[in-house]
């Protein structure tokens, strides 16, 4: 993650936006899998997560701690990675019935994910299948 010390918070507050590897002091540092979140402006969070293993699940349990607003990397990681933080972003975010979260991910430019947008998608659209009562298809 990308360190930024922010010294106009109390205690010089250390605010994390990215990923890269870094060293926290103890009582910031998440266990794994652990993610703290904290509001950072009325449509911006910032989180401290360990370095993960599972892209995949950190975009799932991202997009579930974060209530409402944007969130975007300050440093994107690599293309691969990326892309499965979006899939675990849109899988871990599903709901049915489908209702706007108010919640965005911003998609650095240049990172091709119509691929795994596509495949997300298709997922989606088979769990609503399941999720819809029978007496309501066609």
């Amino acid at each position: 993650m990308h360190v930024v010390h922010d010294p106009a918070t109390p205690d010089g507050l250390i605010r994390l936006l990215g990923v890269d590897d870094v060293a926290l002091p103890e009582p910031l540092t998440p266990g794994p899998g652990e993610i703290l979140v904290q509001a950072d402006g009325p449509d911006r969070w910032s989180a401290i997560a360990a370095v993960p293993q599972d892209w995949t699940a950190l975009g799932a349990e991202m997009v579930r701690r974060v209530p409402s607003g944007s969130v975007g990397f300050a440093s994107p990681p690599t293309p691969r990675d990326l892309r499965a933080f979006v899939c675990g972003w849109r899988l871990g975010g599903y709901r049915f019935p489908a209702s706007d979260s108010g919640k965005r991910l911003l998609i650095p430019p240049g990172v091709d994910v119509s691929e795994v947008l596509s495949r997300v998608d298709a997922t989606l659209a088979a769990r609503d299948l399941v999720n819809t009562p029978s007496n309501t298809k066609n």
